[in-house]
């Protein structure tokens, strides 16, 4: 089996802080590497550095010099998956995340967006440089992912807030290594991964975990809640644990099925776990 190589970009205030704490906890395996850089116009993005994370503080200008779109190009030779991580309507990012997209497609990586669009009490200023960022970038990666804010954060703290989605763009990233693991039997083509989701513009992360006694009919129930109507491309990685019968995939394959458009492209994957739980990762576009 192929070893693929995946490169991690995180920029900005948002995709930098996502992308070093996810290099701290990232689960590669034997079939993938994985290696990560950071970069902000703030000399504290230094805080992120380590042995597996680049750190980078770009010019102030937020338009990379010659040599650090060299090192940057550098970063991502050779990957067969690029991650840009960002948060869209930063100020005066449009340019960084721009050139750095069109080095990782350039350079032959299935390069794939993961953004956060701001809160809604932010400015109306910054909710449009975001939309106008966001259909700029549309053109220079294979895919975008929205990082959805938790649904009910109005009673959160706010750095309660900022962990979840730090945690969600580790998992939408972690779905790529856990699709290529060859150890379980139930892993997903990587070719049909990227063919499901290449030039998908309006993708959305879910994720879901359920512990209870009746997990599996809970997680069934959940899918149809979950899953947006009209569902025409999934990428779908369950978690599940290890004494997981074959009528429990039956039962839990019928309810994906159910809730997803007929002619669904779909590209499924399961991780054997050691935890009494199960839990589903999904790339939902229409």
């Amino acid at each position: 089996m192929e070893n693929y190589k995946i490169r991690v970009f995180g920029w900005g205030l948002v995709g930098s802080e996502a992308v070093g704490l996810m290099a701290k906890s990232f689960q590669s395996n034997e079939y993938v590497s994985v290696e990560f850089m950071v970069a902000d116009y703030n000399s504290d993005i230094r805080k992120y550095s380590a042995d597996n994370v680049k750190a980078r503080v770009l010019g102030a200008s937020y338009s990379p010099a010659d040599y650090e779109l060299k090192e940057i190009s550098e970063f991502f030779d050779g990957a067969n998956f690029a991650y840009i991580c960002t948060g869209m309507g930063e100020a005066n990012s449009s340019r960084i995340v721009s050139a750095v997209s069109e080095i990782a497609k350039e350079s032959g990586a299935f390069t794939i967006c993961a953004y956060t669009m701001p809160f809604v009490f932010e400015s109306s200023e910054k909710v449009k440089a975001a939309e106008e960022q966001r259909e700029k970038l549309m053109d220079k990666v294979d895919a975008m992912v929205e990082v959805p804010k938790p649904s009910n954060m109005r009673g959160m703290g706010i750095t309660q807030v900022f962990e979840i989605i730090d945690e969600r763009f580790r998992e939408i990233v972690q779905m790529t290594p856990d699709l290529c693991d060859g150890e379980y039997y139930m892993c997903a083509d990587i070719d049909n991964f990227r063919a499901v989701l290449r030039g998908v513009q309006n993708a959305r992360f879910i994720t879901e975990t359920v512990c209870d006694e009746n997990k599996f009919q809970a997680l069934a129930e959940k899918l149809s809640e979950i899953i947006p109507e009209n569902t025409k491309r999934a990428v779908v990685h369950f978690s599940c644990a290890n004494d997981i019968t074959v009528s429990e995939f039956n039962d839990l394959y019928d309810s994906l099925n159910k809730v997803l458009d007929e002619n669904a492209k779909v590209v499924t994957s399961v991780s054997l776990i050691p935890e009494d739980r199960i839990s589903v990762s999904i790339i939902a576009a229409d």
